[in-house]
């Protein structure tokens, strides 16, 4: 039978909430920037994820970014996305059907979404993607939080603060090369925890399985009775507690007031499972990390190492390099 797509915002407060099925889009236009928050359910975009070159696909004639996975009505049940986010002052949404997305491209968006009078927008949407092709259903929907010309207080706050977490996060190893839409998700599963001065957050020898991200203040990591490193804002520590159930190597606690983001490893897989990309990208950047760590202790124990790969025999030789 036949089957229709979904595009569903909802505000509540100062947190967005996203329902979504088919191929309808929800763009957000923030700090001269646009993010796409929805994901197509087209056979194509799925061919894509799963890393078939694109040539190919239009090569075999199969343009497929109109024939949809998933759809509502089409069956008894449909597995619904749903992103959870944060909502700032002067953010606008673009709810907007196929017909726009598909002859408009990111860069004219933004133009068009950063003017200042949201009433004249949706028209000049429409006629941009008349005079483009036309042919299809062309649907456009706006959503801005509204601000004074000088945002208040509180306003000010809430956005150094967002802008603080999303910040903190981009510039971690573990996080590199993720989409917004993938921070996003990310920060939906992660907790903000507030460490008075001599807090205790990992006891060396103990158990626990979170991985910490400081906002503010600076932590201590000691061993014994050695003092190893002091962690500042933008440092994150515990990140062996998501491979394996290990007693951990070191204390770490608040050297003052701290501000800390705390993903458990639950959650975190969990997520993975429902966003493989995710995952793959995270275990890539650890797995890098923890080789470039391996290196370092190698030369540090050996000096430098040759190290030789047999393509043919595929077999590697490790050699350390006399000094001279």
């Amino acid at each position: 039978g036949m089957g229709t797509t979904l595009t569903m915002l909802t505000i509540l407060g100062k947190r967005g909430v996203l329902a979504h099925v088919g191929d309808s889009r929800l763009y957000l236009h923030r700090d001269q920037k646009i993010y796409k928050l929805s994901i197509d359910h087209t056979l194509l975009a799925e061919m894509l994820a799963q890393g078939v070159p694109k040539e190919d696909l239009i090569e075999g004639g199969l343009s497929m970014s109109n024939v949809l996975t998933r759809a509502v009505g089409k069956d008894a049940s449909v597995k619904v996305d749903v992103l959870l986010f944060d909502v700032l002052p002067d953010d606008t949404f673009l709810l907007c059907s196929d017909g726009l997305s598909s002859v408009s491209n990111p860069v004219e968006l933004e133009t068009m979404l950063s003017q200042s009078h949201l009433d004249t927008i949706p028209e000049q949407l429409i006629s941009l993607a008349k005079k483009r092709d036309g042919s299809d259903n062309i649907t456009t929907l706006l959503v801005r939080w509204e601000t004074e010309s000088s945002p208040t207080n509180e306003e000010q706050m809430w956005t150094t603060e967002i802008h603080l977490r999303f910040d903190t996060l981009q510039k971690i190893y573990l996080f590199r090369h993720v989409t917004f839409r993938e921070l996003s998700k990310l920060m939906s599963v992660m907790q903000v925890v507030h460490c008075d001065k001599r807090d205790y957050v990992i006891t060396e020898g103990a158990k626990s399985n979170q991985l910490y991200i400081l906002l503010e203040g600076s932590m201590l990591i000691t061993r014994g009775d050695r003092e190893i490193d002091v962690l500042k804002p933008g440092d994150h520590v515990g990140e062996m507690a998501l491979l394996n159930d290990q007693p951990r190597s070191a204390t770490v606690r608040a050297a003052e007031a701290t501000r800390l983001l705390m993903v458990e490893r639950d959650a975190l897989f969990t997520l993975m499972r429902e966003e493989p990309a995710i995952g793959v990208k995270l275990l890539w950047n650890l797995s890098r990390g923890l080789s470039s760590r391996l290196n370092t202790v190698n030369q540090q124990a050996f000096g430098p190492l040759q190290v030789d790969f047999n393509e043919t025999e595929d077999t590697l030789r490790i050699t350390p390099i006399p000094p001279g």
